[in-house]
């Protein structure tokens, strides 16, 4: 089996000083795993022509579908196509990060009809309810057939404690968050920061004292 990863080496969340690691080591984890498993693993990293991707799978790991790269011929490739979206909610926005890099974003139906397009049969999200709230209307009554739902999945090498007994543990649930922007999307989250138990913390975009990366 031959895979075909269509990503960008510089997206923010991919890069490592990210404030969060998680979906850098996601696509690093997969990567490993093909590899390990002697499949043959095509980055795909620029615009290319369809006819030169040698894959029965292609993945396109664009997570907030703000690559605009460009495969001519894409819809015709045989292999079978996944794409990963994160916040379904998302709105289209353009704009730049803080470090001056230009954003354009897209939002729900765009993102939609671009993965129709290229042939996507599955969609993978980590998000049932917000997938089916807001990308469903826009996927041609394929939604529940093109969904994969798999959560977000911190690399668990990481947390170098986690064989401490539950006993020994403070019991806590920890929140991070954004809770700016469309009200209706972050009720819930604002009201559960704010419960017992739950020890808050700050967005790094909010506050710089967060700790970032790994």
């Amino acid at each position: 089996m031959k895979v075909a990863l269509v990503y960008n080496p510089n997206d923010y969340k991919l890069r490592v000083n990210s404030y969060s690691q998680t979906y850098r080591h996601m696509i690093l984890t997969l990567i490993k795993t093909l590899t390990a498993k002697d499949i043959s693993v095509q980055h795909i990293c620029q615009d290319i022509s369809a006819k030169d991707i040698e894959a029965d799978i292609i993945l396109f790991y664009d997570i907030h579908s703000n690559y605009h790269i460009i495969i001519d011929g894409i819809e015709k490739h045989s292999a079978i196509k996944y794409e990963y979206f994160d916040d379904p909610h998302q709105t289209e926005v353009t704009g730049r990060y803080s470090d001056g890099t230009p954003v354009h974003k897209l939002g729900a139906q765009p993102r939609c009809q671009r993965a129709i397009a290229r042939g996507v049969s599955f969609i993978i999200s980590p998000y049932y309810d917000a997938y089916f709230r807001f990308l469903a209307p826009y996927l041609n009554g394929r939604a529940k057939d093109m969904l994969i739902n798999f959560p977000i999945s911190p690399d668990i090498s990481l947390f170098n404690y986690r064989h401490k007994g539950l006993v020994h543990r403070e019991p806590t649930v920890l929140a991070n968050g954004a809770t700016a922007g469309d009200g209706s999307l972050y009720e819930f989250r604002k009201w559960a920061f704010c419960q017992r138990k739950v020890t808050l913390v700050p967005h790094s975009l909010k506050n710089s004292n967060t700790p970032t990366g790994e």
